[in-house]
């Protein structure tokens, strides 16, 4: 996605440094350490979802799974998972992603950072919230994994 796919009429790039989102991480582990240890798994929700969801089950010791939007993926019953993405704007990676697994209000859900006026709506969603940050309109976020592509920049 681009800034422009959002509507925004100035961007604001904002960098976010590494030590930044292994602080979102340290922090959400520590504020869930009860929740996480029924956890079966981290699952990282591609792409900017992956390197925030591995720190994640780095620092629980479970294992690390990684969904793309749209593939084939089921949740036993009897799981429960730790779900992690970098950005909550829209809702539309969350609402399809709460459609892929079972019983969708049993998991922890994680966001780095949410789009501020969109945070109520993001917590009225379940029962299991972590949002690391909030951003504003008009700010990208510019993530210290993104590589710049001369194909799609």
């Amino acid at each position: 996605m681009n800034p422009e796919d959002y509507g925004y009429k100035e961007i604001e790039y904002v960098p976010v440094a590494w030590d930044e989102i292994t602080a979102v991480c340290k922090s959400f582990v520590e504020m869930h350490k009860d929740d996480l240890k029924d956890i079966t798994s981290v699952i990282g929700i591609s792409r900017g979802g992956v390197v925030p969801a591995s720190l994640i089950a780095r620092l629980i010791g479970k294992p690390l799974k990684i969904v793309t939007v749209g593939e084939d993926f089921i949740t036993s019953v009897n799981e429960r998972h730790v779900i992690v993405d970098d950005i909550y704007e829209s809702g539309k990676t969350l609402d399809r992603i709460m459609d892929m697994v079972s019983e969708p209000r049993k998991h922890i859900y994680a966001c780095m950072y949410c789009l501020e006026s969109k945070c109520l709506e993001f917590m009225g969603k379940t029962d299991f919230v972590f949002i690391g940050r909030k951003k504003q309109d008009g700010q990208w976020l510019v993530f210290p994994w993104e590589v710049e592509d001369e194909n799609n920049s």
